[in-house]
């Protein structure tokens, strides 16, 4: 039993140990739980970019990397975030660029985007929010965004990296239009939209620390007493009076 204790112990105080070197090593925004999920629940965040880039490049691992950095090393859990735009150029389609889960989105703040990225959620022609706001919550509303993509999720007749025209989707549009609005010409520099990896809800410190604590008691309260040994009394001879 006494090893039991230990291992609770030990086990505790290095989850306590990496924890804490992973907050110390991350930096950034530090992105919080959306309400509502739970320990075990998958979500992703999205947001869009604070600068402007052109669409020029036929290469969406541009795109990918321009998000990235307009992410600044946002964290979550105290890991740093890895994002991908939503965006098509005329070989990879927005969808799979983005990957199909279903994991609901939410903006940084926590509002609820769309239950999905897949043809029933982000790729529906429907959102239940905007994506109107950038990593630390700050509106953006009604701008040109750059995608060169369909409702559907697949490339535009005008995608990224396209020599005349991109299409652009509109910030502050639930419907279609969030990603597909317009088609502008291609040397104007837009935002894009940036969403993250699928990221998976955590207990809070507190929750952790007070279950190892719960472990810790349970070992010591099951520990079995141990019984008081009382010395054995031989029984008193009498002596012998017979002769």
């Amino acid at each position: 039993m006494r090893q039991t204790v230990r291992l609770a112990i030990a086990t505790w105080m290095l989850w306590i140990g990496f924890g804490l070197c992973g907050r110390a090593e991350a930096g950034g925004i530090a992105l919080s739980t959306p309400a509502g999920l739970t320990p075990g629940d998958t979500f992703r965040f999205v947001f869009i970019t604070d600068d402007v880039m052109s669409a020029s490049s036929s290469n969406i691992a541009d795109y990918n990397d321009f998000v990235n950095t307009e992410a600044e090393g946002a964290t979550y859990n105290g890991s740093i975030v890895s994002w991908v735009a939503i965006g098509s150029t005329s070989s990879v389609n927005a969808i799979n660029n983005v990957g199909q889960s279903a994991s609901p989105v939410y903006l940084a703040d926590g509002t609820f985007v769309t239950s999905s990225t897949t043809s029933t959620g982000l790729w529906s022609g429907s959102l239940q929010n905007p994506i109107d706001e950038d990593l630390s919550g700050s509106l953006l509303k009604n701008l040109a965004v750059l995608t060169g993509t369909t409702t559907s999720g697949v490339a535009s007749r005008d995608p990224l990296g396209n020599f005349s025209s991109i299409t652009d989707g509109d910030s502050g549009n639930t419907n279609g239009r969030w990603v597909q609005a317009l088609a502008i010409p291609s040397f104007l520099s837009e935002r894009m939209y940036g969403i993250s990896q699928v990221l998976t809800v955590v207990p809070e410190p507190s929750s952790l620390v007070m279950a190892g604590t719960a472990i810790i008691g349970i070992s010591i309260l099951g520990r079995p007493r141990k019984r008081s040994v009382q010395p054995r009394q031989r029984p008193v001879r009498q002596p012998d009076t017979s002769g």
